[in-house]
């Protein structure tokens, strides 16, 4: 069957034969010395409907596409490298990832937001590390409401996360600092001038912020 095949490949390369592949396949070849270089074959997936069918699709091809490349590399004692490739892979392959993607990239803000708490607040290791513990309840609750609301955790979910970390910082940070600086001789004492002093401006901001996301709410970016 090779002998066959690369006199056809030399009939196709020197006598100038118009052969169309059929069933999906094509070669890639070099005509200099009649070597294969590369081959690509069509495939196809079962019919796939929600985001967990792409990607678990995507999966299965590459784990197929990893077997047959080490059984070619097993059998022809080469590095053979067999891929899959389809248009959807590209919007569904941050699918893979993405639990690692969201917990480096909270980490990362959660570690800025402490440093740069600590730093501001006047190196008050007590006051960053309460910023910090109610930013990681308020991300625990908004995971908790896209569970309920079915919200897939996605790249844009993601962004969105990040972001509600940055705006937690607005709420929490100017209420601990006032609490922290407030001369009142007793911790309900404190509390009580700290939401007096910075809870109007905070709830303010809120509203303020609100305003401006339902302007956004009929904008094609979003």
């Amino acid at each position: 069957m090779p002998i066959k095949y690369l006199n056809y490949l030399q009939g196709l390369v020197y006598g100038g034969i118009d052969i169309k592949p059929h069933g999906g396949f094509n070669n890639k070849f070099i005509s200099n010395n009649l070597t294969i270089g590369a081959n690509y074959f069509m495939t196809y997936h079962t019919i796939l409907i929600t985001s967990k069918d792409f990607y678990s699709a995507l999966i299965e091809a590459r784990a197929i596409s990893a077997n047959i490349s080490l059984t070619l590399s097993t059998a022809l004692n080469t590095e053979v490298e067999v891929f899959p490739y389809s248009i959807f892979y590209v919007y569904y392959e941050q699918y893979l990832t993405m639990w690692h993607d969201v917990i480096v990239s909270l980490a990362i803000s959660i570690a800025a937001i402490f440093v740069v708490t600590f730093i501001l607040l006047g190196l008050d290791i007590h006051s960053s590390i309460v910023v910090v513990i109610t930013i990681i309840m308020i991300v625990i609750d908004m995971l908790g409401l896209m569970y309920i609301w079915n919200i897939s955790l996605n790249a844009v979910s993601l962004v969105n996360l990040v972001m509600a970390v940055g705006i937690s910082v607005e709420f929490c940070s100017h209420i601990v600092r006032a609490f922290a600086v407030s001369m009142e001789p007793t911790r309900v004492g404190r509390s009580r001038e700290s939401l007096i002093k910075m809870g109007s401006s905070v709830c303010l901001f809120l509203s303020l912020f609100c305003l401006m996301i339902l302007i956004m709410i009929y904008s094609h970016i979003f």
